[in-house]
């Protein structure tokens, strides 16, 4: 309920309030981690250490290390909000936060443990960047842009961000209208090595 509450206290131009939970249950790893967010306009974060209008806060009851509390959290936003974008504007206030207490009494040590951790923590940050997305101010469709086959990591994030801001691509997508070179077009101009010969849509 206080969560719930939360959520709604920092909605600005949001639809709906944006709020989830993971729970690990594994021996040695029994904790929670929950979140609230808020944002749908100027949605294209770039949040980089030290994170930098989109607010998200996280809290967890696990004990666990402020250096691989920030590792985590850094990966976590790495390939969760830092690929989100509504509008193509990176706000100057951006910002994740990430709290934790301790109260669960399960102290995250052990490799496993960062692992598990890590992945709930991924997996928070993942539904509520998707939350984020699909409250996008005058957005009626939430697009996911796979790349597969890319040469590097670098590559196919290039690529799916030149897709997914492109204006001519938001336009078929909002139109109905599968117009595939747009979508081949906004890839090979990325910058991302691109064979037209066997690329598929």
């Amino acid at each position: 309920e206080a969560d719930a509450r939360a959520a709604a206290a920092i909605m600005t131009t949001d639809l709906v309030p944006k709020l989830a939970a993971v729970e690990v249950d594994q021996p040695g790893a029994r904790f929670r981690i929950g979140g609230i967010c808020k944002g749908s306009g100027m949605i294209a974060p770039r949040l980089a250490p030290p994170h930098a209008t989109m607010l998200c806060f996280l809290t967890t009851d696990a004990a666990i290390a402020p250096a691989p509390l920030r590792q985590a959290l850094v990966e976590a936003v790495r390939v969760t909000f830092n690929r989100v974008t509504v509008d193509g504007d990176t706000s100057t206030n951006d910002m994740v936060l990430l709290l934790a207490n301790g109260a669960s009494g399960t102290h995250i040590q052990s490799e496993e443990g960062f692992a598990l951790f890590g992945a709930a923590l991924t997996e928070l940050c993942a539904y509520l960047a998707r939350s984020v997305a699909r409250d996008g101010e005058g957005a009626t469709k939430l697009v996911e842009v796979h790349v597969r086959g890319a040469e590097t990591e670098e590559d196919a994030e290039r690529a799916a961000r030149a897709i997914a801001e492109s204006p001519l691509v938001k336009t078929a997508l909002f139109g109905n209208d599968p117009n595939w070179g747009r979508i081949l077009a906004a890839a090979g101009r990325s910058g991302a090595s691109l064979c037209p010969e066997t690329a598929s849509v």
